[in-house]
């Protein structure tokens, strides 16, 4: 499925004021934007460069933006033990893994996964055969989640020498929280017939988004699945 030229310049409107929320939106949609593209290369499908490259751009304008402001730049200057990359990457690290096995065992999300995973095996079987490098989409989804959870943490440490705060994990997990979906999904027993934009029209009607992370720019089960 191809983006329409309204689609196009919400999720590039969308994209700009995200931006504009942290240091680190920006990166997470860029990254989520370069997966869409190898995504689209990998099941050869319509790769809509301009259309990327647009949303790209309205995304690094509103980073552009936060980077750039004084206000900012004055609150980070407060930090003395910020700027030490070693530590910050190893410090990045071990809290990130702290936090996501807390994650990991909380009881909602334990009870979301099941609940993912039961409707998963509700959805019927297709007779389609599947692109062969279909199986890679749902590690790559989760290589990729994992990757921007640890560069928030990486970067909010760099930035202040403190660990992330607990408000601003929220991001984080909600970005994990519903990225499983898609996933769980691609994981499911139907991997094998999924065929593309028909099969996450049925997923995205039986698990309504809600606003979620899971509708960035690019990067939903529709847009790097699609035909």
């Amino acid at each position: 499925m191809e983006f329409s030229t309204g689609a196009i310049f919400c999720m590039a409107a969308g994209g700009f004021v995200a931006a504009l929320c942290n240091e680190f939106t920006a990166i997470w949609l860029v990254a989520i934007l370069v997966g869409s593209t190898v995504a689209r290369r990998m099941l050869d499908q319509k790769m809509q460069i301009g259309a990327h490259a647009l949303i790209a751009i309205a995304v690094t304008a509103g980073w552009v933006i936060v980077a750039a402001a004084n206000g900012n730049t004055a609150r980070m200057a407060q930090f003395a033990d910020r700027g030490h990359i070693g530590h910050s990457l190893l410090e990045a690290l071990r809290f990130s893994m702290v936090q996501f096995g807390q994650f990991l065992r909380e009881p909602a999300m334990i009870a979301w996964l099941v609940a993912v995973a039961a409707l998963t095996y509700t959805i019927p079987e297709r007779s389609e055969a599947a692109h062969p490098r279909a199986r890679f989409l749902a590690p790559g989804i989760i290589v990729l989640c994992l990757a921007c959870c640890y560069f928030e943490y990486f970067v909010h440490y760099y930035s202040t020498g403190i660990r992330l705060v607990e408000r601003a994990q929220n991001q984080a997990l909600i970005l994990l929280l519903f990225r499983l979906r898609p996933v769980c999904f691609l994981a499911g027993p139907n991997l094998p017939e999924f065929a593309g934009a028909d099969d996450c029209a049925e997923r995205d009607h039986l698990v309504p988004q809600l606003g979620t992370p899971s509708r960035r720019p690019g990067f939903s089960c529709r847009s790097i699945a699609s035909a």
